[in-house]
C-alpha cells in the first residue's frame, strides 16, 4: 500500500487535493463536513473556521516544500472544479474532483487501522512479553497520520475507530482487558481537547454506539459476578470496574470536564438497575434457600430472616470492595455496583420478612424497616 501511494501520490496532487478541499469547503459543501451534520450552526462555525486555518496552512506548507525541492511554484489553476459550479454538483461529482482522495475516507481509513492492528498487535499478542499493551509501529502510525491529514479524518473519528476495532478484537478474547483500556485513554484525551456535542452528529453517535456495545458486554460480565458472589476476589473483577468507571469518564453524551464536579445521570443509573435487577433477585433467591432450604410448608423462622440479613450485608461489603475503588471516586453514581446490590437486596429481605410476619401473627400497622427489623 505504501509503495502504491508514493508512485500515485506527490507534492504537487497532495497540495492539489488540498486546495480542492478548501475550495468545498468554503462553498459549504466538504466532505468532511456540511452544516447539516453538525448540531448547531455554531458548532459547525467551529469546525469550519478550524478546518480552513488547518488547510491553509498545510496548503502552505506543502507548497514551500516543492518550491524548495523543484525550484517551481505550484501553479494556483490547474483546478477541475469552478467555485461557482460547487453548490449545484452532488457528492459523487465533488469526489471524482479529487486526485487520491476516496469518496467515503473514514471506511478506507478504517479498514487501514484494521488490517495494522491485526499486523502489529494481533498477531504478536500471543508472543508479546511487555507487561504494558503492545502499540503501532511507527511505520503504521506514520501512515495513517499522513492519510488522516490528507483525507480530512478527524482526531475524534481516528480514536472512536481505534476504540471500535479494539473492542471487537476485546469481545472475541483476541486481546486483554488492557488493550480496551488503553483504547478507552486515547479517547479520553480527545474529549478532554472537545465537548463530544460539538463534534459532527455522525462521529458523536459512533462513539455512543461503540461505548453502548462495550457496556453492554461490561453490565453482563456484571451480572456474572452478582450471580456467583460466594466465589468471587476482588483481583478478578479489577479490570471489570476499571471499563466501567472509563465507561463514565468518556461518556459522550456527559462528558467529564476537567475541573468540574462529575455530572450526575440519574436517568443512567436507572437503566443499570434495571439490567442488574433480575441477576440481583436470583442471587436474593439462593440466599433465601441457604436460610430455609425448600420446605415451604414450614413457617421460615425469624433467625432465619436474621440470618438472610448477616448475608445481604455480607453481599455488600463484598460487592464495596470489588467495584468502589477506583469506579466511585469521582462522585458519579451510575455504576455503584455496591449500592445497586445492597438496595434491591433489602427491599427483596424487608418484603419476605413482612409477609412473614403479616402471615404468622404479628401485625404492624404502617411498619417501617426499622420497626420490622426490631422483631428480630
Amino acid at each position: 500500500l505504501v509503495a502504491e501511494l508514493k508512485n500515485e501520490v506527490n507534492q504537487e496532487t497532495a497540495t492539489y487535493d488540498l486546495r480542492m478541499c478548501l475550495l468545498v469547503l468554503k462553498k459549504d459543501q466538504s466532505f468532511a463536513g456540511k452544516p447539516e451534520n453538525f448540531r448547531t450552526p455554531h458548532a459547525y462555525s467551529i469546525w469550519k473556521e478550524r478546518e480552513i486555518t488547518s488547510l491553509e496552512q498545510l496548503i502552505h506548507t506543502y507548497a514551500m516544500r516543492q518550491s524548495y525541492m523543484s525550484g517551481e511554484q505550484i501553479g494556483a489553476g490547474r483546478l477541475k472544479l469552478e467555485a461557482s459550479a460547487i453548490e449545484s454538483m452532488g457528492d459523487e461529482d465533488i469526489a471524482a474532483a479529487f486526485e487520491y482522495i476516496p469518496a467515503k475516507a473514514t471506511q478506507h481509513y478504517r479498514a487501514l487501522v484494521h488490517k495494522a492492528i491485526k499486523h502489529d498487535i494481533v498477531d504478536r499478542v500471543a508472543t508479546a512479553n511487555s507487561a504494558t499493551p503492545l502499540q503501532l509501529s511507527n511505520r503504521a502510525k506514520d501512515l495513517l497520520k499522513q492519510l488522516s491529514i490528507a483525507w480530512r479524518v478527524s482526531a475524534s473519528y481516528r480514536e472512536t475507530c481505534y476504540l471500535d476495532i479494539i473492542n471487537e478484537y476485546y469481545e472475541q478474547d483476541v486481546l486483554p482487558a488492557s488493550y480496551l483500556l488503553d483504547a478507552f485513554s486515547k479517547v479520553e484525551r480527545i474529549i478532554h481537547l472537545m465537548n463530544p456535542m460539538e463534534w459532527l452528529v455522525s462521529q458523536y453517535q459512533y462513539l455512543v454506539d461503540v461505548e453502548g456495545r462495550i457496556e453492554y458486554r461490561a453490565l453482563g460480565c456484571t451480572q456474572d459476578v452478582i450471580e456467583e458472589l460466594d466465589q468471587q476476589r476482588p483481583e478478578k473483577t479489577e479490570h471489570l470496574k476499571r471499563i466501567l468507571r472509563a465507561l463514565v469518564i468518556n461518556d459522550a453524551a456527559h462528558p467529564v470536564v476537567i475541573n468540574k464536579p462529575m455530572p450526575t445521570v440519574h436517568s443512567r443509573r436507572e437503566e443499570v438497575v434495571a439490567v442488574l435487577e433480575p441477576s440481583i433477585v436470583y442471587r436474593c433467591d439462593c440466599l433465601l434457600r441457604q436460610c430455609f432450604g425448600d420446605e415451604s410448608s414450614v413457617a421460615p423462622s425469624l433467625d432465619g430472616h436474621a440470618q438472610l440479613a448477616v448475608l445481604i450485608l455480607r453481599d455488600y461489603e463484598r460487592c464495596l470492595m470489588m467495584f468502589s475503588i477506583p469506579l466511585l471516586e469521582d462522585g458519579d453514581r451510575r455504576f455503584d455496583v455496591a449500592g445497586i446490590v445492597a438496595e434491591i437486596e433489602t427491599e427483596y429481605f424487608y418484603t419476605n420478612l413482612k409477609r412473614h410476619i403479616d402471615q404468622f401473627g404479628y401485625i404492624v400497622e404502617s411498619a417501617d424497616i426499622e420497626t420490622t427489623l426490631e422483631l428480630c
